[in-house]
């Protein structure tokens, strides 16, 4: 794929300047296996005009072994990434029914200059995070409980000492008007 940005140079009439950077879609499609955001996800890219697909990292139908780069979008056969696809663009995540699972998608538009921009989709099944979310939970209720023990053995070592300490007051006490019991004796 490539990508340019021209314009116009300030100090020769007429004269345009263009930049032109070529990405390989192999470099794509290494960036999209890194975005995966959880095991059951699914990411797709496409054009600015949203008929091509430039990228596919998707585990649902085995798609990527029929994959080819420069797919039209009408031939990928995923419904959740297709739903997502016909929502707005509006780079806030949302929820969505597909085939009896609750998904959350997002489309988010990347612009390269005022002529291209391409798509980012993501669908994640809600189960893939509420299950990290139940993990968080119990790792969380896990450490009160550990923080609770340790504050309930600070407390018994604090309440031991001062306890000590009270009694060795207390036995000092004793031994000095004993000391003064002996020295009016002594006189």
């Amino acid at each position: 794929i490539t990508v340019s940005y021209g314009w116009l140079l300030p100090h020769y009439e007429n004269q345009r300047a263009v930049l032109s950077l070529d990405i390989k879609l192999s470099k794509i499609s290494h960036f999209i296996k890194g975005l995966q955001p959880s095991e059951n996800s699914e990411i797709m890219i496409t054009t600015g005009d949203k008929n091509i697909v430039i990228g596919l990292q998707t585990k649902a139908k085995n798609l990527l072994a029929d994959y080819q780069p420069l797919t039209n979008v009408a031939d990928i056969d995923n419904p959740e990434l297709l739903h997502i696809l016909q929502q707005p663009d509006s780079e806030k995540a949302f929820r969505f029914r597909q085939d009896g699972t609750d998904w959350w998608g997002l489309i988010n538009p990347y612009t390269l200059n005022s002529e291209q921009q391409f798509y980012v989709l993501i669908a994640v099944p809600e189960k893939d995070f509420i299950q990290e979310l139940k993990e968080a939970q119990l790792l969380m209720i896990g450490g009160f409980f550990g923080i609770s023990f340790l504050t309930l053995l600070i407390l018994r070592s604090h309440y031991r000492i001062t306890k000590q300490k009270t009694k060795l007051t207390k036995q000092n006490i004793e031994i000095l008007e004993k000391n003064k019991i002996i020295a009016a004796k002594r006189e």
